[in-house]
């Protein structure tokens, strides 16, 4: 693992691409201690629970604006970790913003928000579906290989996507000429599969809380090792 803190300039003369190569750096290196120390075993999918009621509109701050955040629904999703497979529960809300991207003013977005639990419960955005230009809802399809970064026709897609509808981005939004990456694509009121779906890339790319799932159950199962060769001693 390394970060090369040198190859930035230091602190003080950091640009904006200077930062997000940072993290892109630092997220790699998370996947890497990830990748190392996560036993390797049959992935099991994502089960989509149920959606609530609507919620009133709150706000999230995102890194560069706060936005409003309406027509918000909680939701529960259940999946299974550990080597015995045990059964665990994440909760979470998606809800609508709006942003000007790709020529218009007011492109809707449909963010699938984790809950990161507490007394003053906090979210972790998992992903972000952009209404297009064709009356249907996008986002973009994670590598199989390197989960951080978007396919192009020729790259492995991970098997969550089977059955699901990809696209390249100039096919979707008008705004965009030249887009070969490529995008998972929903109709826009399926709220169910925008949920597993993000649910899915959220663990793929150790988003929160799917971070310390992983991090728990895998240093559950180190004691445990540990434990059964000392008492075989």
């Amino acid at each position: 693992m390394r970060n090369d803190w040198d190859d930035f300039g230091g602190a003080e003369s950091l640009t904006p691409a200077d930062l997000h190569r940072l993290k892109m750096s630092v997220h790699r290196s998370i996947d890497e201690v990830f990748a190392a120390f996560e036993p390797r075993r049959e992935v099991v999918p994502i089960e989509f629970v149920h959606v609530g009621d609507p919620l009133p509109d709150w706000k999230f701050s995102f890194p560069r604006m706060e936005e409003t955040v309406s027509q918000s629904r909680v939701f529960t999703v259940r999946t299974a970790v550990g080597d015995e497979e045990t059964p665990v529960e994440i909760h979470g809300r998606i809800g609508r913003t709006v942003r000007p991207s790709w020529g218009k003013d007011d492109r809707g977005r449909w963010v699938v928000f984790g809950s990161l639990g507490g007394k003053k419960e906090r979210f972790y955005p998992w992903l972000e579906w952009v209404e297009t230009d064709t009356g249907m809802v996008a986002a973009e399809a994670p590598d199989a290989v390197d989960p951080r970064r978007g396919i192009l026709h020729d790259a492995q897609a991970p098997d969550f996507l089977e059955g699901v509808d990809l696209a390249r981005s100039d096919e979707l939004f008008h705004g965009i000429s030249r887009g070969r990456s490529l995008r998972m694509v929903l109709p826009l009121d399926d709220q169910r599969e925008m949920v597993r779906i993000a649910a899915e890339v959220a663990r793929l790319r150790h988003r929160p809380p799917w971070d310390k799932l992983a991090s728990n159950h895998g240093r559950k199962s180190r004691m445990e090792g540990e434990n059964g060769l000392k008492g075989s001693s």
